[in-house]
């Protein structure tokens, strides 16, 4: 989960709101 973050500090910015909504959307947190 937080793996693919780190291989990935562009993107990570719009997987912020996964982490605040991991209910709501998570693509890659599966």
């Amino acid at each position: 989960m937080h793996e693919k973050i780190i291989n990935r500090p562009f993107p990570r910015l719009r997987y912020l709101p996964v982490f605040l909504y991991p209910e709501r959307t998570n693509p890659e947190a599966s």
